[in-house]
């Protein structure tokens, strides 16, 4: 047991329960040559686990290694899949809370695509925030009342208001939770508006043992009752939560509450003493094994195996096995992404096309949401490799 302190909650019981050494710093950020791949920054990842309130978080995080500039690359757009599951999204919020002419900020708001959907449809107008925002996806906006600004939101945004506030993929990112979500209420206050957040499931990554879903720049971990208790220990009432897109997602909708801070709120379903965190623990030790043997064995047989996700997963994935002479390109379907390298391990990454000169005889496929996107995509070009999704590693 070690004395380190919940940046939620702040009890001082936290248990480390799983690491990872000298792992790259950032999994989303170009990198154009295979040499500063293979010397990107890296840092260590030690997961702990509060006694008290069940929060999951890194206790090993430098926020000064953290980089999010226009280097960034994190859109998911030239994914069909992905894209279904973002417009459906967008309008079930319209439908559920009247989202018809109102004004929406969005924290976090990557290149602007979920907010240009929501405004779009619902005639709304929006505002988002985000430091590495650089205007890629502009051309879906030209009939959206939406602007943005190159920044971290925070209280010197207050003049700032909306009736309906989105935060995606964000709150993951953040170190000081607490403070986050205080800072939200207190730049919020005298109005009573809905907030919608959408985090990675770690609850489901705890269950698979997926060590893919464990990378440096996700500080902070969520369950959906450790994520429930967070929001209500910093003046927020959670009035809702689902998890979507195959349980990968926790969603959560919450309203300001008064008083400010609920000091005696608990996750609902708190992760510690349940044996989750040893399930974990002997489930991620035979994925690690069984993955390591199935490469093997495919070196050893001549085959010529790819990974399809060159995202953090696959950066995780990648480089938690130690896959240099193994594994020799990642796919990814974003064609920025074509021509630049994995951060640490150095794959180069390639685009779906150049399957047809690679010819692979594995395909290791990093989301298996995606695996039937994939599978069209190399059946047009009369590929048949091998598939294999990363939650089962066997051949």
């Amino acid at each position: 047991m070690s004395e380190l302190i919940c940046p939620d909650c702040f009890h001082q019981e936290t248990d480390i329960f799983y690491g990872v050494e000298e792992t790259p710093v950032n999994s989303m950020i170009h990198v154009p040559t295979r040499e500063e791949a293979l010397s990107f920054p890296r840092g260590d990842v030690r997961l702990g686990c509060c006694g008290e309130c069940g929060f999951i978080f890194n206790t090993a995080f430098d926020h000064r290694l953290a980089e999010y500039s226009e280097r960034y690359e994190s859109t998911q757009r030239h994914s069909e899949t992905f894209s279904r599951f973002n417009e459906a999204l967008a309008e079930k919020l319209i439908d559920k809370h009247g989202l018809i002419k109102k004004k929406i900020i969005e924290i976090g708001c990557g290149e602007g695509e979920f907010l240009y959907q929501l405004c779009r449809s619902g005639s709304n107008s929006g505002v988002g925030f985000d430091p590495a925002y650089r205007g890629t996806c502009a051309d879906q906006g030209k009939d959206a009342d939406v602007s943005f600004i190159c920044d971290y939101f925070s209280e010197k945004y207050g003049r700032y208001r909306a009736d309906f506030y989105v935060c995606k993929m964000t709150l993951e990112h953040i170190q000081d939770v607490s403070r986050f979500l205080s800072m939200i209420g207190r730049t919020v206050t005298g109005s009573r508006p809905t907030l919608f957040f959408q985090v990675p499931n770690f609850g489901k990554s705890l269950h698979e043992g997926a060590f893919w879903d464990v990378y440096y720049e996700h500080c902070s971990y969520f369950t959906s009752g450790s994520l429930a208790g967070c929001f209500e220990r910093n003046g927020f009432t959670v009035t809702d939560r689902w998890t979507s897109f195959q349980d990968q997602y926790l969603m959560l909708e919450a309203v300001p509450s008064f008083p400010s801070r609920l000091e005696g709120a608990r996750s609902s379903d708190p992760v510690d003493g349940s044996g989750i965190i040893s399930a974990f623990q002997s489930a991620t030790e035979g994925l690690l094994e069984e993955w390591s043997r199935t490469l093997r064995s495919g070196k050893r047989s001549g085959n010529e195996t790819v990974i399809w996700g060159a995202s953090s997963r696959g950066v995780s994935f990648l480089t938690t096995l130690e896959t240099m002479d193994v594994v020799k390109y990642a796919v990814d379907i974003n064609p920025n992404k074509r021509g630049m390298f994995i951060p640490g391990s150095g794959q180069k990454i390639v685009g779906p096309q150049d399957m047809r000169d690679i010819k692979p005889d594995t395909v290791i496929v990093m989301n298996p949401v995606y695996i039937e996107e994939i599978r069209v995509i190399l059946r047009d070009m009369d590929l048949s490799p091998l598939i294999l999704s990363v939650d089962q590693p066997f051949r």
